[in-house]
């Protein structure tokens, strides 16, 4: 009688090991059956907390705050067509219609200025230009451009190109600011400004 009593105990004590092994976690190595996290939001709430599980994704990549007086800037086009300005230059303008009037198609994306940046003539094609970024200090903006040359071994368009980007400042009026541009290592860029168009 003891003994069954011995057995019975030790059954209840297996079974109740077993059972927090399989709800930890630890199951086999490669069997991840009794594992508890999941690797994707499947919406549904945590049977322990009846909240929504975050995902390891989630946790992984916080949203980095905005730099004081950094624009939210949307590039819209960049090309190297076979005609525009010899001389680099910037066109701005209130609206994607008032950039289109002087000879370029933007799409209308919304509230915002316009601009245009054109890098002037070049020798070859695989030259281009990027805006890659608008920060608004008082009176000034500034505007970064990323401009990249052909590497020397490319093989390239043997033609004049017109490299030229544009893009949408969202959401802000720069009538009566101050221009600056500058390019991808923060050198001043002395372009020719085209002033703001409706």
């Amino acid at each position: 009688m003891a003994r069954s009593a011995v057995s019975c105990g030790g059954l209840i004590l297996l079974s109740m090991m077993l059972a927090a092994c399989a709800a930890g976690g630890s199951g086999s190595p490669g069997d991840e059956s009794g594992t508890t996290h999941s690797s994707e939001n499947t919406g549904a709430p945590s049977e322990a907390t009846g909240r929504l599980e975050e995902t390891h994704l989630e946790k992984s990549r916080p949203e980095k705050p905005e730099k004081a007086g950094s624009l939210k800037v949307e590039q819209l086009t960049s090309e190297a067509p076979g005609q525009g300005p010899k001389r680099p230059q910037v066109l701005l303008a209130a609206s994607a219609s008032g950039l289109s009037r002087s000879g370029i198609t933007v799409p209308d994306a919304g509230e915002g200025t316009y601009l245009a940046v054109f890098w002037g003539e070049k020798p070859t094609g695989g030259y281009s230009v990027e805006i890659t970024s608008a920060r608004l200090e008082g009176d000034r903006v500034t505007i970064r451009i990323s401009l990249k040359d052909p590497p020397p071994d490319a093989m390239v368009t043997q033609a004049l190109t017109y490299p030229f980007a544009t893009a949408v400042i969202w959401n802000e009026r720069l009538a009566g600011k101050e221009l600056l541009l500058e390019d991808q290592d923060g050198g001043k860029l002395d372009w020719i400004g085209g002033g703001l168009r409706d």
